[in-house]
């Protein structure tokens, strides 16, 4: 019998994080994707209060190119929400891509900011929705060659974020994103043209041996055009993925709206083909050589990591050693209210993150009861 939270059914694991997991659900005949608190978190209030308002933000979205919230909840002692499946599988899966196929991936993910920056409410006061995590895991792809935003955990609605977090994936950030925590429509728009350029090239943009490093060259923001890395970009797409990528805020396009349209108006100028067909067949073949994991019968229990082997985890970074001092000096076993109230200053990944990072290193353990305990402490 497969393991159901409340009236869903969990198909397979789709992926797992260090927070939340994420299942292919069915809902009586209906498929759906169905993320969770990981289950020794379940029972926080308060994170799961602030997972809820995750899906939230979501929730008020719709538009083609973004992935529907349906339903938010708490079930079998754990808080969840579902969201649309999208029947295919995200950029990174599709390997190699010829030029028009990575436009119109683009094309559609400038679509979908435009919409979740421009969203009202009812009242119809501006959101101030700020995605905060564009990258490619973020970008599904579906057989019809539709391509969806996924995963708004990251937005912040300018009136509740923390200014003292940066937050997102490094690599993807905007410089000012990185130096001073700062998110508006702009750094959802770098962080677009860091994934354009990477499709477009095959390569990656920013990728130090470090974190630190790779902070360091996102913040330098020296770019060599695409077209110098992949002669197939056209003269008219390089120059708007450069403009994208401008380290000046206001050197950026006004709107992703501009983005969309520059690069529809050359797919359409340029008699391409049906691309949306070919990315659909793309998708498909990558759909079908992705082996799926099966949910196993019963709760996950709670992580009990070994003592670290500093050997084979590599260099810490800057914003992960501070955490580990701190949290050092601090009466052990340490409760999740006391991290999350650790303040690791301005331009600082979000806390949880960073404990996570050194939970994972087995630096910091994870007790049964949910606390921390940096790892060899007394």
């Amino acid at each position: 019998m497969k393991p159901t939270i409340g009236r869903f059914e969990l198909v397979r694991r789709l992926g797992r994080g260090g927070m939340g997991e994420v299942f292919l659900a069915r809902d009586g005949d209906r498929q759906v994707v169905l993320k969770r608190l990981l289950p020794h978190l379940a029972h926080d209030r308060v994170l799961g209060e602030a997972f809820l308002r995750e899906a939230g933000v979501a929730a008020r979205l719709s538009h083609p190119n973004i992935a529907r919230v349906l339903e938010l909840g708490e079930a079998s002692g754990g808080f969840f929400f579902t969201m649309e499946y999208v029947e295919g599988c995200d950029v990174r899966a599709l390997g190699p891509l010829p030029v028009p196929v990575a436009a119109q991936i683009v094309a559609d993910a400038a679509r979908a900011l435009e919409a979740a920056h421009s969203a009202r409410d009812t009242a119809g006061r501006p959101l101030g929705v700020v995605h905060g995590d564009v990258t490619p895991k973020n970008l599904l792809v579906s057989a019809d060659g539709v391509t969806r935003l996924i995963d708004f955990g990251l937005a912040k609605v300018r009136a509740n974020r923390d200014e003292d977090s940066a937050g997102g994936t490094w690599e993807y950030l905007a410089p000012e994103h990185a130096l001073e925590g700062t998110t508006d429509e702009r750094t959802d728009q770098f962080s677009l043209g860091v994934v354009a350029w990477e499709l477009l090239t095959g390569r990656r943009l920013f990728a130090g041996d470090t974190d630190t490093l790779t902070l360091d060259q996102v913040v330098a923001c020296r770019v060599t055009p695409p077209r110098q890395v992949n002669p197939a970009v056209p003269p008219e797409l390089d120059a708007l993925v450069m403009r994208m990528l401008a380290r000046d805020p206001a050197a950026r396009f006004p709107r992703c709206q501009d983005v969309a349209e520059g690069l529809e108006r050359w797919l359409s100028s340029s008699r391409v083909g049906d691309v949306r067909a070919e990315l659909g067949g793309l998708t498909q073949r990558a759909t079908e050589a992705q082996t799926p994991t099966p949910v196993a019968a019963g709760p996950a229990p709670a992580p009990r990591l070994p003592q670290p082997s500093r050997a084979s985890t590599g260099p810490l970074t800057v914003w992960e050693k501070e955490a580990l001092r701190r949290l050092g000096a601090l009466p052990q076993p340490i409760a999740l209210e006391t991290l999350e109230q650790l303040d690791l200053g301005r331009g600082a990944p979000p806390v949880l993150d960073v404990a996570q990072v050194l939970v994972e290193r087995g630096l910091l353990v994870r007790t049964d009861d949910g606390a921390f305990v940096v790892a060899g402490s007394d």
